[in-house]
């Protein structure tokens, strides 16, 4: 024989049955939906969060290109910095091709890291005013080109030792009512500091020399890391 057994609001007291009231049992029948609305509710928020965290990158906006000789082969070699224009955080993605003899070409290096999100706090968060402006290339040294609100930065990259180094970092800014300029040559490790209120001549604030061995690699690299660049 089978026992089968109903969930019921009854309670025993001294071996004699007592149900509880009805407005009880609306109570506890209300309290029991709000807790299974919850519980769904929090699932559905934890699927959401781990599909926007999982979800592959686009990267399909071309933010910035430039041409030019990196690995002093005669042959001009692209770099391309593309956006991913969906995420929430507007990430940048870092990509270097050499271009073969036959003309294919090869990509070396790709990072996600080496240009800061556009929207560090989210597209309705804080905007810090550090924008990415683009990539160029002089006498065959990479530049990754960033904007302040009131200034600007340069990281500069040459091909050797067969991977890019920064040999250079260069920055103005505008706080205050006071230039502040920094133009930092890793090749030398001279670091040269300058200030001045913005209606004044710049004047010295420290000539040093700071040399780092080995030199940063761009594979490796990440903006706002570091005091010296």
């Amino acid at each position: 024989m089978n026992y089968t057994h109903e969930p019921s609001t009854d309670f025993l007291f001294a071996s004699q049955s007592y149900r509880a009231p009805p407005w009880c049992e609306c109570l506890i029948k209300q309290t029991g939906m709000r807790i299974i609305i919850l519980v769904l509710f929090a699932a559905i928020l934890v699927q959401l969060n781990a599909q926007e965290e999982t979800k592959t990158p686009t990267f399909d906006f071309i933010a910035s290109s430039s041409q030019g000789d990196l690995n002093k082969d005669g042959i001009l070699d692209l770099v391309i910095v593309t956006q991913d224009t969906v995420s929430n955080f507007g990430p940048y993605r870092l990509e270097i091709f050499f271009t073969q003899v036959n003309g294919d070409k090869k990509l070396i290096l790709q990072s996600d890291q080496a240009i800061d999100v556009a929207y560090p706090d989210g597209k309705d968060g804080w905007l810090y005013g550090n924008d990415f402006e683009q990539v160029t290339i002089h006498n065959g040294v990479l530049w990754i080109e960033v904007g302040f609100l009131r200034g600007h930065m340069e990281h500069k990259f040459r091909y050797q030792n067969d991977h890019f180094e920064l040999i250079g970092y260069s920055c103005a800014n505008v706080s205050s009512g006071h230039l502040t300029t920094i133009d930092y040559n890793l090749s030398t490790g001279q670091r040269i500091e300058k200030k001045c209120r913005i209606d004044q001549d710049l004047k010295l604030v420290s000539d040093a020399i700071i040399k780092l061995n080995p030199l940063p690699s761009l594979e490796d690299f990440t903006p706002y890391t570091n005091e010296h660049y």
